[in-house]
């Protein structure tokens, strides 16, 4: 994470969405305020693997569980919207690649 852009291939079945999300959950807890989001063809798509592997972390490392602001009406997860919120400010959501997606704001984020 020293590095602004990283360029890497790793083939099928080496944990790319895990590191990712992890990479994701870290930035946000180590930078207040982030605005973070995952990226693929399509929203169910960038929902269900967000959920899965930011619960699998959780279920790994309780200290970023714990990071996670899971009071009623911050953290939202649904089939086909995800918004991650952080006890700092920093969130987690996702985003459709598509050309109406254009202009929404982001920092940072993972295709």
């Amino acid at each position: 994470m020293r590095h602004r852009y990283v360029y890497a291939t790793f083939p099928r079945a080496y944990s790319k969405s895990f590191l990712s999300m992890m990479a994701l959950m870290i930035r946000c807890v180590l930078f207040p305020g982030a605005d973070l989001f995952v990226t693929t063809g399509g929203k169910e798509q960038a929902a269900s693997i967000t959920v899965a592997k930011i619960e699998e972390i959780c279920r790994l490392i309780p200290a970023l569980n714990n990071e996670i602001n899971w009071e009623r009406g911050k953290t939202k997860k649904s089939r086909d919207d995800v918004n991650y919120v952080f006890k700092n400010g920093s969130r987690i959501s996702i985003l459709a690649a598509k050309e109406s997606s254009r202009g929404q704001r982001r920092t940072g984020g993972i295709m």
